[in-house]
C-alpha cells in the first residue's frame, strides 16, 4: 500500500488552509475568533521496556480566563519498534456549572498509531487517531472522529530547546466530512532528563463554519 509522507500531509493541509482564508476574505465574510488557554501536566511512568503509562490532567480557560473545561486523561503506550508506537486511553471532560445549576460531563475513548524517524537533525512523525466521544447524563450523544497529524521537530545541536511544527486534520465519521485543521507552532525546553516544559500556539481553522480558535498552550512533562 502506498503511504502519504508526513511532509505531504503538512504541505497540502497548509495550502488548503491558506486558500480557505483567502476565499473568505474575498467574500468579505465576518469570521468569529476566540482565544483559549490550555494548561496541562503530563506525568509518564515506564511500566516495562516497551510500555508506558501517561496521566494528563488539564485545565482550559476561555477568552475571559474563566474555567471552560477540566480534563483528566489516562493512556497506555506500547512501542514495540523504534519507529512504531501504538496506544489507547480514556478521557473525562468536565464543563463547570455555567449558572444553570449543573455541570456537563463528556467521555472519550481513543486509539492511535504513530510512526516516526530521524533525518539528520529533523524528527518527522505521523499519527493516526480514532476518537469516540459521548455525553454523560442528560446529554446522551456520540461523536466519532479520525485525526491525522503530521509533526516535525528539529534537534538543535547542543541546545536544550527543540522547536516543532505540526498540522492535524479532523475528519468526522458521524457527518462524513473533514471539519477542522489544527496548526501548531511551539517548542520544548528540557530542564533535565525527567522534566521539560513546552509552550505553543495552536490555530483551529474550522471548515464547516466561519470560526477560528486561537490557543496558547503550556505543558509541563515529568517522567517518574
Amino acid at each position: 500500500m502506498k503511504t502519504i509522507s508526513t511532509h505531504r500531509v503538512m504541505f497540502f493541509a497548509l495550502c488548503f488552509g491558506i486558500f480557505q482564508v483567502a476565499n473568505a476574505q474575498e467574500k468579505d465574510i465576518i469570521v468569529e475568533n476566540e482565544l483559549n488557554t490550555w494548561m496541562e501536566l503530563d506525568v509518564s511512568k515506564k511500566l516495562s521496556r516497551d510500555i508506558r503509562l501517561v496521566l494528563t490532567p488539564e485545565i482550559r480557560l476561555d477568552d475571559n480566563f474563566n474555567t471552560d473545561k477540566l480534563l483528566l486523561q489516562g493512556m497506555i503506550k506500547y512501542k514495540p519498534l523504534k519507529f512504531l508506537e501504538g496506544g489507547g486511553g480514556y478521557r473525562l471532560n468536565v464543563q463547570p456549572d455555567d449558572g444553570a445549576g449543573k455541570a456537563e460531563l463528556e467521555q472519550r475513548v481513543f486509539f492511535e498509531v504513530s510512526t516516526m524517524t530521524k533525518l539528520f537533525r529533523f524528527e518527522p512523525e505521523f499519527r493516526w487517531r480514532y476518537t469516540h466521544d459521548s455525553g454523560l447524563g442528560e446529554d446522551n450523544y456520540t461523536l466519532e472522529n479520525l485525526r491525522y497529524k503530521g509533526s516535525l521537530d528539529y534537534d538543535i545541536r547542543k541546545s536544550k530547546f527543540t522547536p516543532s511544527f505540526s498540522t492535524e486534520i479532523f475528519q468526522s465519521l458521524t457527518e462524513h466530512e473533514v471539519f477542522k485543521i489544527r496548526y501548531e507552532l511551539g517548542g520544548r525546553y528540557k530542564i533535565n532528563k525527567k522534566n521539560s516544559i513546552k509552550l505553543d500556539y495552536k490555530l483551529d481553522y474550522y471548515l464547516s463554519e466561519y470560526k477560528n480558535r486561537h490557543i496558547i498552550g503550556l505543558s509541563y512533562k515529568i517522567k517518574i
